[in-house]
Parts: C-alpha cells; sequence; structure tokens
C-alpha cells in the first residue's frame, strides 16, 4: 500500500511539473514521511557544506515538498523535528531536476546523480541486513553450538564486509570528479581500516577538488592530523582545564608533569562513561599509592551534572573540566566519542589510548614498571 501510495505521489509531481513552467536550474524535492507523530510537523532543509538553513516546509497528508534554484550540484540534508520514537533524516543531490525521497524507507530517485545514489545505498542496506540475519541467526544458538556458531558469522561478516568496502571504493571511484564523491569519501574513511592522515589523503588524492576542497573532507583530514599528533608515542599537548574543586584555570600539566597519568574523557549524560567509572576507580584503588595519577576529564558537560555525579559515585580523584563546555580539550585531542581513556607516561609522551576495563591495567602495569 505505501508503495502505491508513493508511485501515486510521484505520477501527480510528474503531471505537476509538466503543467508548469519549465526552469532548467529549480531542483524541487518531493519528500513522503508517513508517521502520525509528525503529521503538522515541520521538516528543515539544510546545506551540508555549512549547514545552513536553507528552507522548512510543514507536513500535510505525509507529504512535503523543497524547492531551490541551484547553480550547481550540491549536497542537501532533510532532517525532521525530533519524536519520542525518532529523528528522520535524508541526504539528498541539489541538482536541477525533481528528486523523489521516502524518509522512513530512504528510497531517493529522479535525478542522475540521486538516482546513483540510492543504488549504492540499496547495496549497502542489503549487505547490513545479510550481517543483521548472519548475527541473528548466531545469537539463536544453543551453548552447545555457540562455539561453531560464532565462527560461522565471524566468516560471514568478513566476507560481507570486504563486498561493502568494495562497493565504497567503486562508489567513490565512479564519483570522485562530482558532488557525490563527498559521500563515498566519507563512507570510505568509515570502512577502511586504521585509515591514516596518509591513507586518506591517498584516498582523495585524484579526487576533483569539488571533493577534496569540501568542508566535511576538509574536516576528516583535521581530524586524522589532530589524531596523529596525539597518537601512542608523541608528546601529550598542553591545554588550559578549569579544576572543578578550585574553579580555578590551570594548564593541563600541572596535574600530570613528570608523573603517569590515566586521563579518562567523560559526560554524565554518558551510560558507558558511567559503566566505565567503576574500572577507573579500581585502577585509582590498586595504582593511586604506586605512582599514579588518576584524572577525570569532563567534557560536553555542565559543571552542576559534573559535580552531582562526582558526588554520587564518590570519585575522590583529581577532577578537571574543559574551560569551553568541552570543546576546546576534545577538539585538541580529537576525541569524538566517549569514554576516552588515555594513559601518559611520566616523560610526558603517549603510551595508550582507547582503553578499556581490559586493557586499561596491563597499560598501567607496564607504565608504572610493575611486574
Amino acid at each position: 500500500m505505501k508503495k502505491i501510495k508513493f508511485l501515486c505521489f510521484i505520477a501527480l509531481a510528474l503531471f505537476s511539473a509538466a503543467c508548469s513552467q519549465k526552469n532548467e536550474n529549480i531542483c524541487t524535492f518531493n519528500g513522503v514521511l508517513e508517521n502520525p507523530e509528525l503529521e503538522g510537523k515541520k521538516v528543515y532543509l539544510y546545506d551540508y557544506a555549512d549547514k545552513t538553513l536553507l528552507d522548512s516546509a510543514v507536513i500535510e497528508s505525509g507529504h512535503f515538498t523543497f524547492a531551490d534554484t541551484v547553480s550547481s550540484a550540491k549536497i542537501g540534508f532533510v532532517q525532521t523535528e525530533r519524536t519520542e520514537t525518532a529523528r528522520y533524516y535524508l541526504y539528498y543531490i541539489m541538482e536541477p531536476g525533481t528528486v523523489y525521497g521516502d524518509l522512513v524507507t530512504d528510497s531517493l530517485s529522479g535525478t542522475p546523480l540521486n538516482d546513483a545514489y540510492y543504488k549504492y545505498q540499496s547495496q549497502k542496506f542489503e549487505l547490513e541486513a545479510q550481517i543483521m540475519e548472519a548475527a541473528e541467526t548466531a545469537s539463536l544458538a544453543t551453548p552447545e553450538e555457540a562455539e561453531a556458531a560464532n565462527a560461522k558469522f565471524d566468516s560471514i561478516y568478513t566476507r560481507i564486509f570486504e563486498e561493502y568496502k568494495k562497493c565504497t571504493r567503486d562508489f567513490f571511484d565512479k564519483n570522485k570528479d562530482n558532488i557525490l564523491g563527498v559521500l563515498a569519501a566519507e563512507n570510505l574513511f568509515q570502512v577502511e581500516e586504521a585509515c591514516t592522515l596518509e591513507k586518506f589523503n591517498g584516498i582523495i588524492a585524484n579526487a576533483a577538488p569539488i571533493v577534496r576542497d569540501y568542508p566535511a573532507i576538509q574536516k576528516l583530514v583535521e581530524r586524522l592530523e589532530i589524531l596523529e599528533n596525539t597518537a601512542p608515542g608523541k608528546h601529550y599537548i598542553d591545554v588550559e582545564v578549569l579544576d572543578s574543586g578550585t574553579g580555578e584555570i590551570q594548564k593541563l600539566s600541572k596535574y600530570i608533569e613528570g608523573k603517569v597519568a590515566l586521563i579518562d574523557f567523560w559526560a554524565s549524560w554518558c551510560g558507558p562513561c558511567r559503566k566505565a567509572i567503576p574500572h577507573v576507580a579500581e585502577m585509582y584503588s590498586k595504582y593511586g599509592s604506586k605512582g599514579l595519577t588518576v584524572i577525570g576529564l569532563n567534557v560536553w558537560d555542565t559543571p552542576e551534572k559534573q559535580a552531582e555525579i562526582i558526588n554520587s559515585l564518590n570519585m575522590s580523584w583529581i577532577q578537571i573540566a574543559d574551560t569551553t563546555s568541552g570543546r576546546n580539550v576534545s577538539k585538541t585531542y580529537g576525541v569524538n566519542e566517549i569514554p576516552q581513556i588515555m594513559l601518559i607516561g611520566a616523560d610526558g609522551i603517549i603510551v595508550a589510548r582507547n582503553l578499556d576495563e581490559n586493557t586499561m591495567e596491563k597499560a598501567i602495569k607496564e607504565a608504572l614498571e610493575i611486574k
């Protein structure tokens, strides 16, 4: 039924377009969003390059429309208001012509670049569905079958993920000279294991300037540069922080200079951070008297929420916070996800990043030279 409704909507839109005066520079986006929660609500269109709000529309009878004059193809980003269950969004290419998109099914069609993008997305969706199906099958195995089932899943996952990478590389190679190359490069960044600055620069080296110079791509390059500069083996970067106990601005070096320091980037609202805190507390209890300095570095948070969690979880080790609502320090260290647990040696060299409960103690013992 939904497919029939969508086809009828396309037919009506085509008829309307045929009856209207032709404008070769107009990109019309005819959207479908059948969700009662969003009926009568607004949906927004942004320019993906600089996140500028371009337009808004009201969803009526499950449909909405945007129309914009475009001098050259660019990436549009459609996003709804948040409901109790979800927020819908869809990327599409703003090029002359009429584009049709369904924000529930993620279908997209109508112009050459959008057709190509949806073909690639459909390949991805199919491969992702195969992985999910294999994972579900493995989860249903009995304890006696678990080892064989997990081995089979690993084999299936490896094969499908290789197909996933291949279709993404092919998509990039076919579109590295047009705006679709931006979305292709971003996806390639995600699927390439250990995507270093050198590797990513190699990927985009032969792409057109429209791809290489796109803000999102330059942001990825900048992030990789930051990660390279703060990787294990590099000296830590001194930054200003806020002492949560005194309220004074201090340099990070005040707390870690000449010491083996475990730094936990966390926030009060972050569930995984709260799960990691007991493990950090354990390291503080076991090694705090043996030369380990433990520091909680609160980011993307408020002082009130930070203090509430510190008190409730009895976080008695050093507590500091970013001086700019969590953006300066996290940007300096390329922290996009938390918790991020980092170990710095007494010589100021970063020993490890991305530590967890399985790797933390071993790294600490080695840095403290404890047998």
